[in-house]
């Protein structure tokens, strides 16, 4: 029956991609459509598309990378929506100079009005815009004139301008928001959750759940027309099958294609694989709320029975770099040197239980949602590991949406799950306040250390480089030492690219722009 499925739906999927598009349209396959388009809310297929509509302050520079392929540098910030900033001598105040004649699909003008709405918005909300303006100490964003907006800080704080370099809080157009406001919804929460109104390079036509999305390009868009005047977002659920639309020159792009459909790509003149490690360390969370996880020696016992590489052996080939911090390793201060548990240690696992009360070994249960492709067979490795400690890990698998809503800050009644979140900041403190400060929006072990969330907090507003990364060590080392995560791997990530396509560049969140993106000459 599965094999008959598959093949229904690769023959679906090739029926559609059949379908007539223009020279300037842009198909790409993708797991799924987006589940909402709000940027304060992350959803299951959602950040893919809401990079393509909503954009920040300002962007990273561009520079080459090794192979001379065109990269930006995450140290570096220049002007976008903002045509100037500065800053004032206490840090306390951030001012931006907007650039005018910067106009939504709609025809509005960009002004201070949209960024404040924006900020109010992602504050109403107490979502992720939020929990990001609280991570770089903002207390409130004023208008200072049509054109002018400020950003008023507790103190200085090195974590503003990478995120107004991001798409988060989205700075919308208000004017057109506005209309679809209601008194019980004042925000158009309810109209934004599946229509686009930003100042970026595309705005969503039309979604069919589960079929597609249509994309166009904002005839207005500020940095000139982008090459792909549409765009057609299709769900292609199995990596398979993406991977033969992409082959077979039916789609320009395939999203996650897993490394089991890279080897067809290794050596074909037509195409293009370019690796990275995920920003994401993929790990076994603990949530110290709940026995037998309360326990720091029940959570060493479960680090001291994974073996790491063979984990990188057996799900990523080999491919990917065992993790000994949270901190992805191409970010400044990555304390790779830090890991209590190193080397699996069998015998010290069984006597760690036992220490903790747990002679015969522990029963639990291992929650994933195989959302990326690969966490069912990290889950079920792991599973295998585990047991020859006598930890019995009976594997649960949920959906995505379920595992992000269980997730959230608020509830986070996970006791066991695997995960992988990681920082879209490119800034080892940044990656620490996300997963080890209490209200950190990735803290899915639900670790909460007052004393480390004031020392996060202080390191945060230091401006010096050196001396920042001096103390994001020693809070990467303590964190550590609680085992809330038994770390794996890296994972490595992949974009195929066409040969017939040019302007992919990687981004710290590690979604393509179509904005980028052109036919090569």
């Amino acid at each position: 029956m599965t094999n008959i499925l598959d093949k229904l739906t690769t023959a679906i999927a090739l029926i559609l991609i059949a379908m007539p598009v223009s020279a300037e349209t842009l198909v790409v396959a993708a797991e799924r459509t987006p589940e909402g388009l709000d940027t304060d809310i992350r959803l299951a297929g959602t950040q893919e598309v809401i990079v393509q509509t909503y954009e920040g302050l300002l962007r990273y520079a561009r520079g080459k990378d090794a192979d001379g392929r065109e990269a930006l540098d995450t140290a570096k910030f220049e002007p976008h929506l903002a045509q100037s900033w500065a800053v004032s001598t206490d840090g306390k105040t951030v001012t931006f100079k907007l650039r005018e004649g910067v106009k939504s699909p709609f025809g509005n003008e960009l002004t201070a009005v949209d960024v404040v709405w924006g900020y109010k918005k992602a504050v109403a909300q107490k979502r992720t815009g939020d929990f990001l303006m609280n991570v770089a100490q903002v207390n409130d964003v004023v208008e200072l004139g049509k054109y002018e907006v400020a950003y008023k800080l507790n103190g200085p704080n090195a974590f503003l301008l990478p995120i107004l370099a991001s798409f988060v809080p989205g700075i919308y157009d208000s004017t057109e928001a506005k209309k679809h406001a209601t008194a019980d919804d004042p925000w158009a929460a309810k109209y934004i959750q599946f229509n686009t109104m930003g100042y970026g390079a595309y705005t969503l036509q039309g979604l069919k759940p589960g079929e597609e999305a249509i994309y166009v390009a904002n005839p207005n868009y500020f940095r000139g027309k982008p090459f792909y005047d549409r765009v057609v977002y299709r769900a292609v659920p199995s990596a398979a099958n993406r991977a033969l639309l992409l082959k077979s020159g039916q789609v320009h792009s395939a999203l996650n294609l897993g490394l089991q459909n890279l080897q067809q790509f290794a050596n074909d003149p037509n195409f293009t694989v370019l690796p990275r490690p995920s920003r994401g360390a993929s790990a076994l969370a603990m949530n110290a709320k709940y026995p037998p996880f309360d326990d720091l020696r029940v959570r060493e016992a479960v680090g001291y029975a994974v073996d790491r590489q063979s984990l990188n052996g057996a799900v990523f080939q080999g491919k990917g770099v065992v993790a000994n911090t949270v901190v992805p390793p191409y970010i400044p201060g990555a304390a790779q040197d830090l890991y209590p548990a190193g080397k699996r240690d069998l015998a010290k696992a069984k006597s760690l239980l036992a220490e903790a009360g747990h002679k015969q070994g522990i029963d639990v249960e291992l929650i994933y949602a195989d959302s990326g492709g690969w966490e069912e067979t990290y889950a079920v490795q792991a599973a295998a590991q585990l047991k020859e400690a006598d930890i019995r890990a009976k594997l649960s698998k949920i959906t995505p949406t379920e595992l992000r809503a269980r997730q959230t800050v608020g509830r986070r009644d996970i006791p066991f799950q695997v995960v992988a979140d990681g920082p879209f900041v490119m800034d080892a403190l940044y990656t620490m306040s996300i997963i080890a400060k209490t209200d950190g929006s990735a803290n899915q072990s639900n670790y909460s250390n007052p004393a480390l969330d004031k020392r996060i907090d202080e390191a945060s507003t230091i401006t010096d480089d050196t001396k920042r990364l001096a103390m994001t060590r020693e809070i990467q080392k303590d964190w550590l030492a609680t085992m809330m995560y038994t770390l794996g791997v890296f994972r490595p990530i992949f974009k195929v690219v066409p040969k017939r396509v040019d302007g992919f560049v990687w981004y710290p969140d590690e979604h393509e722009r179509w904005a980028d993106l052109k036919a090569a000459k």
